[in-house]
């Protein structure tokens, strides 16, 4: 199900990302949103996703680390340039819609912000491949990969998130690539790597989406695996597709996924085994207090849920 969701998530941002670059005066084609999306979808996005196996896109996988590389660099070398036009323009003195905002007291603003942490957290992470291909596997190797991999996500990520919104502050938009005008040849090219990215992320999830799936539903309709897994591909494909032409709001979808699906993925079942295997070891006092903790956050999670689907 968590897979199924970013793939919605990446057609979301397809649609985003192919309009710029139709509209840039290089291209100069106008073309909806929800055709871009429909476009993309049927003569990329489906054609990738229907082979069993993915070994044909591990070296193109190393794209989406240079796409995202490539967009921090072209963010951070942007923010001064903007940020003096923001300044020039008395943003830092009046507080308004295009203000800069350090600390919201809203708590609903951070219960929405704790959901779309969750997703981020869940989608960057990728424990199960990661903990798959670990040989040998020992604690000091865990955390070390841990501990490894979100030192990088963090070098990345907040240079990137605080250049963004420093660059157009409480005009921000959800996707802030969308601030960027058309016309910016740096920023088309960004567009593109992202493009590129996200078609290929979308085949990356949803292949063990599918092939989950289809370990629930072969037993049942008696078919070939090869016929069900582009069946139930085409299917989310399609399904996907249709709720992402109807919903702009990338940061809503992810907020609901994260705190919905995330909670549980994230801290729910991390809870649960930590609680079962450390009881029986002999720490169980860590066991109680990390599955507290975790249950608590959980509590959050699902708060953050309610909210959203309250206000949707």
């Amino acid at each position: 199900v968590y897979g199924v969701s970013a793939v919605l998530c990446c057609l979301v941002f397809i649609g985003d990302f192919f309009c710029g670059i139709a509209h840039s005066p290089l291209i100069d084609v106008q073309i909806s949103r929800s055709s871009a999306i429909c476009l993309v979808a049927v003569c990329v996005v489906w054609p990738l996703a229907l082979p069993r196996s993915l070994s044909a896109l591990r070296y193109a996988s190393a794209l989406s680390i240079a796409a995202i590389g490539f967009i921090t660099l072209a963010v951070v070398c942007k923010a001064p340039a903007y940020a003096a036009l923001r300044q020039m323009e008395g943003e830092f003195a009046v507080l308004g819609e295009d203000g800069l905002l350090w600390w919201s007291g809203d708590p609903r603003a951070w219960l929405r912000a704790f959901g779309i942490a969750l997703f981020a957290f869940a989608a960057q992470t990728n424990a199960v491949p990661v903990a798959c291909g670990l040989h040998e596997v020992d604690t000091n190797q865990v955390r070390w990969v841990s501990l490894c991999s979100m030192a990088l996500a963090l070098a990345v990520y907040v240079p990137l998130a605080l250049c963004g919104y420093l660059s157009f502050r409480g005009g921000t938009h959800e996707d802030f690539i969308l601030n960027y005008p058309d016309d910016d040849v740096v920023m088309l090219l960004v567009r593109c790597c992202c493009l590129a990215s996200m078609c290929i992320s979308v085949p990356i999830n949803l292949s063990p989406a599918a092939q989950s799936i289809a370990g629930f539903a072969s037993g049942a309709l008696n078919k070939h695996p090869a016929d069900l897994h582009r069946g139930i591909v085409t299917v989310v494909v399609a399904i996907c597709t249709l709720v992402a032409t109807r919903s702009e709001h990338i940061a809503g979808i992810i907020g609901l996924i994260g705190a919905g699906l995330g909670s549980i993925v994230v801290l729910v079942l991390p809870a649960l085994i930590c609680r079962n295997l450390l009881v029986q070891s002999s720490a169980p006092q860590k066991a109680a207090r990390l599955s507290g903790i975790l249950f608590a956050a959980s509590a959050l999670g699902f708060a953050a849920f309610c909210l959203q689907v309250f206000n949707m």
